[in-house]
């Protein structure tokens, strides 16, 4: 690959940061990242403070010496992407799964309400 051309392709290539969705509902706090072509043993999910981040590093299987590119736009390297959590989780708690490109991370609030229920005598 034409070294010039490589470089022109990085300016113009934005970094790797996965677009995010963050919710909550009573139980927990939700976050989805879209992350279509990473696999579970690349990525890594963390709490720190009230903080969530996830962090992943994806190589490339073959060098561009390899084959003749035209373009290359598929991102490759290491991404971390921090979200501020609204409310207080239980860090040990959390729990991901990955399905279609959609990393999801469900974090239990701490302290959530439990419904109400009559009480009897």
């Amino acid at each position: 690959m034409n070294l010039q051309l490589q470089d022109t392709l990085h300016e113009t290539t934005p970094a790797l940061v996965p677009p995010a969705d963050v919710y909550e509902d009573e139980q927990a706090v939700v976050a989805e990242l879209a992350l279509p072509g990473w696999r579970e043993d690349q990525i890594t999910v963390k709490v720190e403070q009230d903080t969530l981040i996830v962090s992943g590093r994806r190589e490339m299987s073959t060098s561009f010496d390899e084959k003749s590119y035209w373009r290359r736009e598929i991102r490759i390297g290491e991404f971390s992407r921090k979200l501020s959590l609204p409310t207080s989780i239980e860090a040990e708690k959390i729990s991901h799964t990955l399905k279609d490109g959609l990393l999801i991370v469900t974090l239990p609030k701490i302290g959530r309400l439990l419904p109400p229920h009559p009480i009897t005598k």
